[in-house]
């Protein structure tokens, strides 16, 4: 179990993070199409990479989860 408080900045209380193996998150997942469920898979244990998707799509750059979390943590609260 890992306490994650970097990628929000400590701007609200601490978020604990379990990681799962594989199978179990298959497991957890089951209710999702099979397809969708090994997509999200497909990268476990590596780094998937950055996309620029959002920022071709919108034409403007994505917002790190640090900013999203700061501008929402209202609805967490």
């Amino acid at each position: 179990m890992i306490l994650v408080t970097s990628a929000t900045g400590n701007i609200g209380p601490p978020v604990l993070f379990e990681g799962l193996s594989v199978e179990q998150a298959r497991e957890h997942m089951g209710h999702l199409p099979e397809e969708l469920v090994g997509d999200m898979l497909s990268t476990s244990g590596r780094d998937p990479g950055v996309l620029d998707t959002v920022r071709e799509v919108t034409g403007v750059p994505a917002r790190t989860f640090r900013q999203w979390a700061r501008r929402n943590i209202a609805a967490f609260g």
